[in-house]
């Protein structure tokens, strides 16, 4: 809008110092004619007036013009036949008056009078120098209305670009804003143009606030309705696995118990997805980075035994994050889950955590088969699993710790592995917390 406005702007005052231009150089051009013909009325009112003789040896007389030096008037006999003269024999019968005549391929301007004593003379100049005089004449005058122009629209493009200043910050503070950053746009000191257009954006915002929060109520309020009666069950299966039953029966009831922890490993991601989203703002502490990776690994141990997976640190720096109650837990959690569910047996997932410009900076290598770079952005929605992947789980691994990740102010990047097939994670947190 702001190019659109200083090009429509700067194109109208350039048509108007066009218009003006013409109408300035046509009315220069027509004064400076004007002037000259009065010359010529003066000059032969002077010859009049002090009763100057007309030469009759060459019968040309070269008057300097006040005007320029090089515009000759020159002073001939109507009827005389003398040689040498500029002006070409003029008839003795011509009226008297301005007079335009055109004579071995030159026109003249003319100025003819009858003297008191009858005598008659024209006084005359070379229409071509006449014409130089007025074009130079109406250039000069349209010079400073040109350059008027010019600096007018220098001075409009640079007032739009200063009065679209506030329009350009609203900008920038918008896309700066992080994913989940519904807070309405602020208002105040903004053009009254544009304001009409923020109400209808914070109108918009509201709408989408209530939506996500009536779903995250929602999922948060089945995962909790569902939380009891799958409790109930497994405690009846653990119940009847005390029974006596045929081998038959006891693997159905093996694949009934998996079932059940599979839902209920699905319900706790959901409730950690909700509360996630739901980005509450609690108090702070300050957390062990070494402390706190020790915990999570001694918690993801056995997964990665039953797989047969090298887990292990390769560097760790001495670090302390502030932080919500559990929200960096849950990240570390979420992200070595998903690297051991999807390393195939005997492979290895390293991790690395180091500090650089106030921040931490986490590195997950894994030697599974990786993510296509096409993919590396829509892993993080909720519920979406890459296609050709028989790996148990619910999909919300990820999109868990890419929420927490940017309420903490962070940041998540796939990669590949350095080496062979694999994924390299990686995640930098600030130690000083920026709830988003």
């Amino acid at each position: 809008m702001q190019g659109r406005l200083a090009l429509w702007l700067t194109l109208g005052i350039l048509m108007f110092a066009a218009a003006s231009g013409v109408f300035a150089f046509l009315t220069v051009y027509h004064e400076v004619t004007e002037f000259m013909d009065d010359e010529l009325r003066q000059v032969a009112a002077l010859l009049e007036r002090h009763k100057l003789p007309i030469p009759e040896d060459t019968a040309v007389s070269e008057l300097s013009s006040p005007i320029k030096t090089k515009t000759a008037i020159v002073v001939r006999k109507l009827g005389s036949d003398a040689v040498g003269s500029l002006l070409p024999e003029l008839p003795p019968d011509m009226p008297d008056g301005l007079q335009t005549i055109r004579s071995d391929g030159h026109e003249w301007r003319l100025f003819v009078t009858t003297r008191q004593s009858g005598e008659r003379f024209a006084v005359g100049q070379r229409v071509i120098l006449r014409n130089d005089i007025a074009r130079q004449g109406a250039v000069a005058a349209l010079l400073p209305l040109l350059l008027v122009m010019g600096f007018a629209a220098a001075g409009s493009c640079l007032i739009i670009r200063h009065v679209f200043t506030p329009v350009r910050a609203l900008a920038k503070l918008v896309d700066q804003r992080e994913d989940l950053d519904l807070t309405l746009l602020e208002t105040h000191h903004v053009p009254s143009e544009i304001l009409p257009f923020l109400e209808a954006v914070n109108r918009m915002l509201t709408r989408v606030n209530r939506a996500v929060e009536t779903q995250r109520r929602f999922v948060a309020d089945a995962a909790h309705e569902l939380r009891s009666p799958l409790t109930a069950l497994s405690l009846q299966a653990e119940h009847l696995a005390a029974a006596d039953m045929s081998p038959q029966a006891r693997e159905r009831l093996a694949r009934l118990g998996q079932g059940l922890n599979r839902a209920r490993d699905l319900l706790a991601q959901l409730l950690a997805l909700a509360r996630a989203q739901a980005n509450p703002r609690e108090d702070v502490r300050a957390e062990s980075l070494s402390l706190l990776l020790r915990q999570i690994l001694e918690d993801m141990m056995p997964l990665a035994e039953a797989r047969n997976i090298d887990l292990g640190v390769l560097s760790l720096d001495e670090a302390t994050i502030q932080t919500p109650p559990h929200a960096l837990a849950v990240i570390l959690k979420n992200l070595l889950d998903n690297a051991i569910r999807y390393t195939p047996p005997g492979g290895r997932v390293d991790i690395s955590a180091s500090c650089a410009d106030e921040s931490v900076i986490l590195v997950i290598t894994d030697t599974g088969p990786g993510i296509p770079p096409a993919e590396r952005e829509r892993v993080f929605e909720p519920f979406y699993r890459l296609p050709g992947h028989d790996v148990t789980g619910s999909g919300l691994g990820l999109a868990i710790a890419k929420t927490l990740t940017t309420q903490l102010g962070g940041t998540i990047h796939l990669t590949d592995a350095p080496e062979g097939p694999g994924l390299r994670v990686i995640a930098r947190f600030p130690t000083r917390l920026r709830l988003a």
